[in-house]
């Protein structure tokens, strides 16, 4: 085996295990914002339809929860989101 192939196939080995983090990051913020939401909904008495996925809601909620900028909340949220294919699109 050439010296290349064994870095090649150490370069394909790195990009999986980058690849299988990111999902791994992305699906630990949107639980953590998620759940962060859902527990804000609960102390004020808030319902959400569950097949109707409310991102704003959610992160207006979460952002009271982790007293943080709903803003910027709602746009990150939004990417990881959509980076999952959670999402298609958001409309407002």
């Amino acid at each position: 085996m050439k010296k290349t192939d064994n870095g090649n196939k150490f370069a394909q080995k790195r990009l999986e295990a980058l690849y299988a983090q990111s999902h791994e990051a992305a699906f630990s913020y949107i639980e953590l914002v998620t759940n962060a939401a859902f527990d804000q909904m609960k102390i004020e008495g808030v319902e959400m339809d569950p097949s109707n996925i409310d991102v704003l809601l959610i992160s207006k909620m979460a952002a009271k929860k982790l007293n943080t900028n709903a803003n910027e909340l709602y746009i990150k949220y939004k990417e990881m989101m959509l980076f999952e294919g959670m999402i298609t699109e958001v409309a407002i």
